[in-house]
């Protein structure tokens, strides 16, 4: 057995070693086993099905680490194919479990006879990843569930990035989710994970419910014990007359943090890039976490990009690589709409046009029905529009300042539509323009170790 892979199994032992045995300990291991093969029968053999359990999941981790293939079986067995889209789309989060950064919890609560359960959680300084499962729902054709992390005197500390929402089949009897809370400075040890479950039933006989649920955890953090690295960059690229410096980047075990500044003499907005990556010199490569970035992270000034962790990797020479930039001109970044002539007067460039103004009817902000005006813009294709990024306050021609109250678009179509206020305006209106896809050109590698 290779040391890395007896170092993990060895540790799993230990973790397990002094684990007080639970008089429905069944329970426990039909959750992580029998969803693979309902029809086995487990041996009540208590000592040896937590080894057993600790065993496949090792081998579950490692075999999606290094089989693209067994992954993709493992997807058709029901209650794995969570397990393998949370693990497998995140290199850095499948090497911190591989390497034993994971704490099981196994903590529950109930409404009715639906129960969550907080099965395991990974922690640093940065963020708490949380996986956790909701069973007991094949009456209910949908469950939404909004999450929040508590202190244990009931004070918000963190709202979730995550959450399920499930069209269920009435097969599956359970539904997985990954939620991730950014931490604030003196982490507590305890926790209180709320979550407001509202459901659906499959017809008028089966009622939905809305209501909270409240689970109290704790992190163990000598388990989560480490250092974070610093690599210090300084070094500034020209693309196209723009000027970005790559400051530094800080490596946490759940992700990679990158920091930028931008020019002040700069011609135009860096809203993002399009192939960023961190590799190494076999052959790795690191990106962009899709739920942690944000094109309002890129400031007039400096920008945050968050990328995989290769924290445990520890690469003897790493590179910051990437080939073109999404930047749009300073005195472009607004869209002026005429409202009264229905005719958008200035924008980036002409991939970008007014299709019409409508109305929109809603009632997801209010209890009631309410009517907003609606801005339908056409892209030239579905990959523009959804690069395209609007901030969420605009002004009209008096510089008085509103919210706009939210967005549609459709799968295939190439048109957004942004919902504001439906009232009397001082024409013309402006839109701030967050992202776009007009995009500068150049290769660029940089070793910053």
């Amino acid at each position: 057995m290779p040391d890395q892979e007896e170092k993990l199994f060895n540790g799993l032992k230990e973790q397990y070693k002094d684990l007080p045995i639970p008089e429905d300990i069944d329970l426990y291991i039909k959750r992580g086993i029998s969803k693979a093969n309902n029809k086995s029968k487990i041996k009540r053999r208590f000592m040896i099905s937590i080894i057993t359990a600790s065993m496949l999941l090792f081998i579950l981790v490692g075999s999606i680490r290094v089989s693209p293939s067994f992954a993709m079986y493992l997807n058709n067995i029901p209650g794995f194919s969570k397990v393998v889209e949370f693990i497998y789309n995140d290199k850095g989060l499948k090497s911190a479990i591989d390497h034993g950064f994971v704490q099981s919890v196994g903590e529950s609560g109930k409404y009715d006879d639906v129960t969550v359960t907080i099965d395991q959680v990974i922690v640093d300084e940065e963020k708490m990843v949380l996986f956790y499962t909701v069973e007991n729902i094949k009456h209910y054709n949908r469950v939404y569930a909004h999450t929040q992390l508590n202190t244990l005197d009931n004070q918000k500390y963190a709202y979730g990035n995550g959450s399920v929402l499930d069209f269920n089949t009435g097969i599956d009897n359970s539904v997985s989710g990954k939620v991730e809370f950014y931490l604030k400075d003196n982490i507590p040890d305890d926790f209180i994970f709320k979550v407001d479950l509202d459901t659906t039933g499959w017809n008028k006989n089966v009622y939905g419910f809305s209501d909270t649920i409240s689970i109290e955890f704790s992190v163990d953090k000598n388990l989560f014990e480490y250092d974070k690295k610093l690599i210090a960059i300084h070094e500034t690229v020209e693309i196209e007359g723009q000027r970005i410096t790559f400051d530094s980047i800080f490596i946490y075990p759940t992700r990679t943090e990158l920091k930028l500044t931008f020019d002040k003499n700069n011609t135009k907005k860096i809203s993002g890039f399009n192939d960023l990556r961190i590799s190494d010199n076999k052959d790795n490569e690191w990106f962009p976490i899709e739920s942690d970035n944000s094109p309002y992270l890129f400031k007039e000034s400096e920008a945050i990009v968050y990328l995989e962790s290769s924290y445990f990797e520890d690469p003897e020479e790493m590179y910051v690589a990437f080939s073109s930039v999404r930047a749009v001109n300073k005195d472009k970044v607004d869209l002026v709409i005429d409202l009264d002539k229905r005719a958008l007067i200035s924008a980036p460039d002409d991939h970008i046009s007014l299709f019409m103004i409508g109305e929109y009817e809603s009632d997801f902000y209010n209890s009631k029905i309410k009517k907003y005006l609606s801005l339908v813009f056409l892209m030239r294709d579905e990959h523009q529009r959804d690069l395209l990024e609007i901030d969420s306050d605009f002004t009209d021609g008096m510089q008085n300042e509103y919210q706009i109250q939210g967005y549609t678009y459709r799968k295939g179509a190439k048109t957004k539509e942004i919902h504001i206020p439906q009232q009397e305006y001082m024409n013309p209106i402006k839109l701030r323009i967050v992202d776009y896809p007009t995009t500068i050109y150049k290769d660029v590698v940089i070793k910053i170790k």
